[in-house]
């Protein structure tokens, strides 16, 4: 295996022919550094690839990129650090619209602080899934279907409106309505 010293993942993306569809094209950065793909089990290439997309940055070396390119040397017998960084993460609106409230309240200290409060960004890009929640406020009574389907968009609107103002503010957190249709 050949040990280049230094890795520029840009080097590796490619452009899906009569699209603007880039990707990164494991089979070239394979060939760099000399790993036989095909030796590779297949539930450690989106790893490897990952590690490529990411050399330089959030600590992600060239040795790591090789130490997994070399595991077929030794079948995992040997301790290899893997680096994972996720390419996005998908939140729910009632599990993201915390992480959001969050990040609006470091960004608050930050500027407490005298800083420039957008330095408080996600690392990775995050989706928040906005969609018709269904909460049960009513049980055990004849009417309780009726109330449970009528009072959640009464319910949710407040909290919709402020998840779309908040991921405003944010460049890697990205709103995505569902509605009924969906």
């Amino acid at each position: 295996m050949t040990s280049p010293t230094h890795f520029d993942p840009s080097s590796s993306i490619k452009t899906l022919p009569g699209t603007s569809h880039r990707f990164h094209s494991l089979p070239d950065t394979a060939a760099r550094f000399g790993i036989n793909l095909d030796d590779l089990p297949f539930s450690l290439r989106p790893i490897l690839e990952g590690i490529a997309r990411n050399v330089g940055k959030n600590g992600i070396t060239v040795e790591q990129l090789q130490a997994l390119g070399n595991w077929p040397e030794h079948q995992g017998k040997e301790p290899v650090e893997i680096p994972f960084t996720a390419g996005r993460v998908i939140m729910h609106d009632l599990s993201g619209t915390p992480a959001i409230v969050d990040f609006a309240a470091m960004r608050s200290a930050v500027e407490r602080m005298g800083l420039n409060p957008s330095i408080i960004e996600p690392l990775v890009r995050a989706d928040l899934v906005i969609d018709h929640t269904v909460t049960m406020d009513n049980t055990g009574s004849p009417a309780s279907l009726r109330i449970c389907i009528v009072q959640p968009d009464s319910q949710q609107a407040p909290r919709q409106i402020t998840d779309f103002h908040a991921v405003d503010a944010f460049t890697e957190i990205m709103p995505e309505k569902r509605t009924n249709n969906d």
